[in-house]
């Protein structure tokens, strides 16, 4: 009985410290499970924030990078537009140069061509103030020394050597311009004429009139001096009605007012 006891004691014992060790065993297990599962969380996590942190590292260079770029790139682009820029104010320099090169060449030209004629019209105004008509009357035959112009009196076609005044019988005949009496006489042709010498080789020649008997060959006259009366048409132009025959040369060549 008492051996039974003490074998019961021990085998108690013996289970007692197999439970002890078996749970012992199993807390440190599992507790050495959680702190190896913790490690492993702190690596993961140290690997993420490390991993986080080199792709922001990444993240940040690849972005400064692409500001480089693009810094790099509008700086390009401002360096072309800049260049196209100044190419077009060059180009619009030189074309505005050439276009006010052009006006002023055509204000020139047409300064030079308006003087031209302004100069022109001068000395035809000149010259048509510098005569004025021997009669108050119109033109009723013109110049004609390149054409064949009817003469009644004739009956035929001629050239007309002078300008023809209609007038009235006795109407004043004026000298056209200052001059010196060159000539007074009489013949067939023109009847009762008068030649005046002017200046610059003008030479005038009034027919069908009576001048007047006080004029004297040399005499000096003024334009505008009476010379005569408006007389019977005579000579080749007899049939003719009553008119001034006028005849104006130029060293020699036939002219008109």
């Amino acid at each position: 009985m008492k051996n039974s006891f003490i074998i019961g004691i021990v085998w108690t014992a013996i289970i007692v410290c197999l439970v002890s060790f078996t749970v012992t065993v199993f807390f440190w297990d599992d507790t050495a499970h959680i702190e190896s599962e913790n490690v492993l969380n702190s690596q993961k996590d140290a690997e993420k924030q490390i991993i986080n942190y080199e792709t922001n590292e990444s993240s940040i260079r690849t972005n400064d990078f692409f500001s480089l770029n693009k810094e790099s790139n509008l700086e390009n682009l401002m360096k072309v537009e800049n260049e196209k820029t100044g190419k077009i104010k060059d180009n619009s320099k030189d074309k505005t140069s050439q276009i006010k090169e052009e006006i002023e060449e055509f204000i020139d030209v047409d300064i030079a061509n308006e003087e031209k004629e302004i100069e022109s019209l001068e000395t035809a105004s000149n010259n048509t103030k510098s005569f004025i008509k021997p009669v108050k009357g119109n033109v009723i035959k013109p110049l004609a020394t390149n054409e064949l112009i009817f003469s009644k009196t004739l009956n035929e076609w001629n050239i007309h050597n002078g300008v023809d005044y209609e007038a009235k019988l006795g109407d004043e005949v004026y000298a056209i311009r200052d001059g010196k009496i060159k000539k007074i006489d009489f013949d067939y042709i023109y009847g009762n004429y008068i030649i005046i010498e002017h200046d610059d080789g003008y030479e005038s020649l009034c027919s069908n009139i009576t001048v007047l008997d006080a004029l004297q060959i040399g005499d000096n006259l003024k334009q505008g001096d009476v010379i005569g009366y408006v007389a019977e048409s005579f000579g080749f132009e007899a049939a003719e009605d009553t008119h001034v025959h006028f005849e104006l040369k130029k060293n020699g060549v036939y002219n008109s007012i």
